[in-house]
C-alpha cells in the first residue's frame, strides 16, 4: 500500500509532481492499493487534474479515483473539517 498525506505539493514542478508519482507507484506491487491527499486542487501546484490521471493511467496504473470533497469523509477527524482546512484538498486512490 501506498498512503500518502500532504506531502506531493512540495514539489514545484508539475511534470516532476507526475515524476514523483509514478515512482511511487512503481515499487508498488500489482494490485497494490494507493491512497493520496493532497491539495490537488489548487491549479498553480498541480494543473488539470483530468491530465494527472490520464498520465497515470498511461503508466499503467489500471484503477484511479479522484474526489475534491473530503471533508466528509467518515474517517476524518471532525477537528480538521473546517472549511480552510479543505479549500484545496482531494483524494487520488485506487490500484495499481
Amino acid at each position: 500500500a501506498l498512503i500518502s498525506n500532504l506531502v506531493f505539493h512540495e514539489v514545484r514542478n508539475e511534470k516532476n509532481k507526475l515524476k514523483l508519482l509514478l515512482e511511487s507507484l512503481r515499487v508498488l506491487k500489482k494490485g497494490g492499493k494507493f491512497a493520496i491527499i493532497d491539495l490537488f486542487e489548487n491549479k498553480k501546484l498541480y494543473g488539470d487534474m483530468d491530465r494527472l490521471i490520464e498520465g497515470l493511467k498511461r503508466a499503467g496504473v489500471s484503477d484511479v479515483h479522484y474526489d475534491k470533497d473530503i471533508k466528509n469523509l467518515p474517517f476524518m477527524p471532525k477537528i480538521v473539517r473546517t472549511p480552510f482546512m479543505f479549500n484545496d484538498i482531494g483524494i487520488l486512490w485506487g490500484e495499481k
